[in-house]
């Protein structure tokens, strides 16, 4: 129908008759019929003219509402294959999205935007995409808000750090002082001051190791040795090759008579450090004493044991092994 109604138009600017029209066909038949034999056939002129406009028919352009259909037939299919490349990239985007894969994510949005921009069909689906890519800016402005946040932060805990620890090695230079003149007390309050500044600082552990195994030796010249291993416990906790805390409490534990505890500590100082004159002469010093004290504990056990039976470790004779320094009891 499409092309009927083109082919009329033309005939139409060309000012030609309708073969359809029944006035034409019977005017025709009497110039056939009716005329003579100059009227009945056509002339050379009018053959011609015949022939030119049977060439402007046949010679005219595909007609522009047949273009237009053609056209609308074509993109069909790429479209549908655009939407279904750009729904794809969509998803794709919002897999890398999940996954806190934002550049990726942004780049097959991109795409996915790029397949469809060209077909006024696919608004919908650009309004969902360039709703993702909004929601993309949005969590990398966020993100990038959070990390400032953090940073700031840890500017702000870096100087309170510094401050704190400038502040409590001062306490400790000062507690040095009082402690080199004989003002034990005065020293610990100052130790105790520089522990109070960093004690919630995880970076400050070698400090505060310091610090307790500075009151440690303060509690040793004030005879309190029970305190001494307390804080040189401490210390060792927070370094446990720390030779002077081991050595400090080695001497409390001595002073105390726990020579097996003593001999323990100076053994290690030894492990971290064989040169250690110091703890080799301790180690030789106190090991005697230590075996004594191991067989005075063996005979208050063996007393007690015994004495459920009204017996005594007096009704028994120790005899020593030289080579293996073992004992062995007779009755």
């Amino acid at each position: 129908m499409v092309l009927i109604e083109q082919e009329t138009l033309i005939k139409d600017e060309l000012n030609l008759p309708s073969s359809s029209s029944p006035q034409i066909a019977a005017t025709e038949t009497k110039q056939v019929h009716d005329g003579d034999d100059s009227d009945g056939f056509e002339t050379a002129s009018e053959r011609e003219e015949d022939d030119s406009i049977n060439d402007a028919v046949t010679s005219q352009e595909e007609p522009p509402h047949q273009v237009e259909l053609n056209l609308i037939t074509e993109d069909g299919p790429n479209q549908e294959k655009a939407m279904a490349e750009a729904n794809e990239a969509k998803v794709e985007g919002n897999s890398l999205f999940v996954n806190g894969l934002y550049e990726e994510a942004l780049s097959k949005y991109a795409l996915a935007l790029e397949l469809v921009q060209e077909f006024p069909d696919c608004t919908e689906l650009r309004d969902r995409i360039a709703k993702k890519t909004t929601t993309f800016t949005s969590n990398v402005t966020m993100l990038y808000y959070m990390v400032l946040v953090w940073l700031n932060s840890c500017l702000e805990d870096d100087k309170l750090i510094e401050e704190a620890m400038a502040r409590a090695n001062e306490a400790k230079l000062e507690g040095n002082s009082l402690f080199v003149n004989g003002l034990y007390e005065e020293a610990l309050s100052k130790y105790q001051l520089a522990l109070e500044l960093v004690h919630k600082f995880p970076e400050c552990k070698g400090l505060r190791a310091i610090c307790h195994s500075n009151r440690g030796v303060c509690f040793l010249k004030l005879s309190k040795y029970e305190e001494t291993i307390k804080e040189c416990t401490k210390a060792l906790e927070l370094n446990p090759t720390y030779a002077k805390a081991l050595f400090r409490r080695a001497q409390a534990h001595e002073k105390l008579q726990h020579f097996e505890e003593a001999v323990t500590d100076l053994k290690k100082m030894l492990e971290l450090d064989p040169s250690n004159d110091q703890a080799r002469k301790g180690i030789r010093r106190l090991e005697p004493l230590a075996k004594e004290e191991y067989m005075s504990k063996l005979k208050e056990i063996g007393n007690s044991i015994l004495d459920r039976f009204g017996r005594s470790e007096d009704n028994f004779m120790a005899v020593k092994d030289p080579d293996t320094d073992s004992y062995s009891f007779y009755h």
